[in-house]
């Protein structure tokens, strides 16, 4: 019988730079592989999230044009200041494409902006 508690630990050799280069390599390129594969199936929703800024684009023109019919004794009224908000906003600069839908803050900004907007509900009810 042997005595094991003398005997060495069997030394384990690091890996090289290079071996670790390639394994990070190659897990690089799995990764972006299937993060590839993902975005095809995000298509239909960037299209979606698009259609929706198009439209908060156009609903912020009507406002605009209402804010450019109000008649002048109008221009300190509270239904003025909510126009005055809605057509600040920008919808049309945080319009997604698959190249970019990885980075969703700024039409994320613009739904939150858009839903937490005080809309003005008409002459004389504000």
């Amino acid at each position: 019988m042997t005595d094991t508690t003398d005997a060495k630990p069997k030394r384990v050799k690091p890996k090289s730079r290079p071996e670790r280069w390639a394994e990070a390599v190659a897990a690089g390129q799995e990764a972006l592989a299937k993060l590839e594969g993902q975005l095809n199936q995000l298509e239909p929703h960037v299209e979606a999230v698009n259609a929706a800024l198009a439209t908060l684009e156009e609903l912020k023109d009507e406002y605009a044009e209402w804010q450019g019919n109000l008649p002048e004794n109008m221009s300190g009224s509270e239904t003025m200041a909510k126009l005055e908000a809605i057509t600040s906003l920008d919808f049309a600069s945080p319009e997604l494409d698959l190249s970019s839908a990885l980075d969703i803050t700024a039409a994320t900004e613009a739904f939150d902006e858009a839903e937490s907007a005080d809309l003005p509900r008409g002459f004389g009810r504000d």
